[in-house]
């Protein structure tokens, strides 16, 4: 639809517009979900998941305040790598985009065995395996998505990855 910068300077979204575009050129977004549940949603090609922890996008944020009830991941295409060896991390870098929150304290080292069927549904709560710290906690500070793979690149696959959270 489109955007305009209103007089302070600042970016103000239209239509399709408001939704965000992260790593890849997919979107982004939040919704509320159930009653005061809301979902941090965002959908991802393996191909674009970097080595390094990255933001998903500067806009694509847990408030401050938020509990993390759980974290979902959807295997849209199979997740390949070349060794079979990737992992995915899924965390939070502090809004001031330079400290970490946690970059694994949403999912830790996701094995690409786990992601490699297309269809396959994965839930992460507390003390779930590849669980990260953060899941069932209150965030202290507001936190943008981070995602990274370890140990090798993904080289296919699409996955979306949901974040659910309230504010108690």
């Amino acid at each position: 639809m489109g955007t305009w910068n209103n007089s302070d300077g600042l970016r103000v979204n239209f239509g399709i517009s408001e939704t965000t575009t992260i790593l890849g050129g997919e979107r982004a977004g939040e919704y509320r979900y159930d009653g005061p549940l809301h979902v941090t949603e965002f959908t991802i090609d393996g191909v674009d998941i970097p080595l390094a922890d990255t933001m998903v996008s500067d806009t694509v944020s847990i408030p401050n305040g938020a509990h993390i009830s759980h974290v979902e991941i959807y295997v849209v295409t199979a997740m390949d790598s070349a060794g079979e060896a990737a992992t995915l991390d899924v965390g939070l870098i502090d809004q001031d985009m330079t400290t970490e929150l946690d970059y694994n304290g949403l999912i830790v080292a996701e094995t690409e065995a786990n992601l490699a069927t297309t269809g396959t549904l994965k839930e992460y709560f507390n003390a779930t395996t590849e669980a990260g710290v953060l899941v069932g906690t209150t965030l202290t500070n507001t936190g943008i998505v981070t995602v990274g793979a370890n140990t090798e690149l993904f080289t296919s696959g699409k996955i979306i990855v949901r974040i659910y959270w309230f504010k108690p």
